[in-house]
This record gives C-alpha cells, sequence and structure tokens, in this order.
C-alpha cells in the first residue's frame, strides 16, 4: 500500500488500467496519469473544467462532460479529442460509457430523460429512454447489452440495448450506487434498510440482500474485484 499526497484540491474519479501499471485520476479540472510503482511520478493528460466522467479502461478511453451539457469522449494516452456531443439539456445526472466504448449514456437533471444513448464509433444518437426525471446512476453491462439506471425513488430501471425496451423495473429504495459483477450476471446496489446491499440476478430477476455485519445505511460506492469474488463498499 501507498500513500501519496496529489497536487488536486479534490479527485472524485480514478481508474486502473488493466495491466495496473497506471493510475488515472480525475479531480475539478485536471485529468491525470500517475505511474503506479511511483505515484509521486504524474503526467496531466487534461486540463479544463470537468464535471462527470466515465472510464473505459480496457480501450484507453475517458467521457467527459463540460459546461451547458457537453460531453467529450478522449483517448487516455494523449488526451486527444474523438467525440463531442450535446448531452440531454445543460446539467447532466450523469453519463457512462461501455466496457469497449461502443456506447455513451448520459442522463439530464431535474426533467429528464431517464437516459439518452449514442453509438460513439459514428456519434449517432441510438436511443432515449423517456422518464419523468433523469437517471441518478447509469452503469452499462460488461457485455454492453444492458443499461441500468438508479431513479430518486422508483428503483432501478434495466433497459435492453437490443430490443430498446424496458427489461425489468426493480423495486428498490434510495440507491447511491450499483455496479455489475464482472462476468454481468449479477447486479449489486446498496440502499436504505436493515440489509442494505442488495443482489439481482440478470438472467431469473431473482433477488436476495446481504446478511452480514453491515450499517444500515446506504453504500456510497459499490466496486467489485477484478475476480468478482470480493466488493467493497
Amino acid at each position: 500500500l501507498r500513500s501519496v499526497q496529489t497536487e488536486e484540491q479534490s479527485i472524485d474519479d480514478m481508474a486502473f488500467t488493466n495491466d495496473c501499471n497506471w493510475l488515472y485520476t480525475k479531480g475539478d479540472a485536471t485529468l491525470m496519469r500517475r505511474d503506479v510503482a511511483d505515484p509521486t511520478s504524474f503526467h496531466v493528460v487534461l486540463q479544463g473544467p470537468m464535471q462527470k466522467s466515465a472510464f473505459a479502461p480496457s480501450v484507453l478511453r475517458v467521457a467527459l462532460s463540460g459546461r451547458e451539457g457537453e460531453i467529450s469522449i478522449h483517448r487516455l494516452l494523449t488526451g486527444s479529442e474523438e467525440l463531442r456531443l450535446q448531452g440531454p439539456g445543460d446539467r447532466l445526472r450523469d453519463i457512462a460509457l461501455s466496457a469497449n466504448a461502443t456506447w455513451l449514456a448520459a442522463s439530464g437533471a431535474f426533467q429528464g430523460p431517464a437516459a439518452r444513448i449514442w453509438h460513439v464509433p459514428d456519434g449517432q444518437l441510438l436511443t432515449t429512454f423517456a422518464g419523468s426525471d433523469g437517471a441518478r446512476r447509469l452503469e452499462f453491462s460488461p457485455d454492453e447489452k444492458l443499461l441500468v439506471g438508479t431513479g430518486h425513488h422508483d428503483g432501478l430501471t434495466l433497459w435492453d440495448l437490443e430490443s430498446l425496451s424496458v427489461r425489468d423495473s426493480i423495486v428498490a429504495g434510495y440507491v447511491d450506487d450499483v455496479g455489475y459483477a464482472p462476468d454481468g450476471r449479477h447486479l449489486v446496489w446498496g440502499e436504505f434498510g436493515q440489509y442494505p446491499l442488495q443482489f439481482y440476478n440478470v438472467e431469473s430477476g431473482a433477488r436476495s440482500a446481504a446478511h452480514g455485519t453491515l450499517p444500515p445505511v446506504s453504500p456510497n460506492v459499490v466496486e467489485f474485484s477484478r475476480g468478482g469474488s470480493m466488493i467493497a463498499v
């Protein structure tokens, strides 16, 4: 384990490359690349106003939202911009980039839509999933076939990108974060309640809850280990 004082005033997102040689950190106005072997060694990849971010480390891409709802996709190695488009509204709740950077999703604040999805290689809009409010969190499945979104009080919605339809609506309380297991077979999220960690089988629709020593509060972050055998909250 290493601890290092960073130059950024705050870091709100980060991602390792697949080989774990590099760590990318994103702050309010800076995207940096750090050498894992020597975290004090860093390179500034991008500078400028950055709000939301979504990484696709396997293909070394990152999506960033800026002022007035614009979204851009950049190469992590060079910072060069590959795509720029206008999100659904001047303010965005969340953005998501699929594992191979095939799809980009964004949700608008306050007045929706729930999610809008683009095909990244050509920048074309695929579809807009309607909703009275934009999803608070968006996450693509590892195989890029599903998108899950969390609302404020109406649980989770699972959208099928092949049929462009709602696959399931999942009743849940207030959800802070949601994640797919690496094999894509399970969704896990945290919510307020006696058993805050919830598991959902994507194939069968079966649901279960963790009966451990977790406190009855909503975990702010849910993260799987690379093999999927452990969950950090």
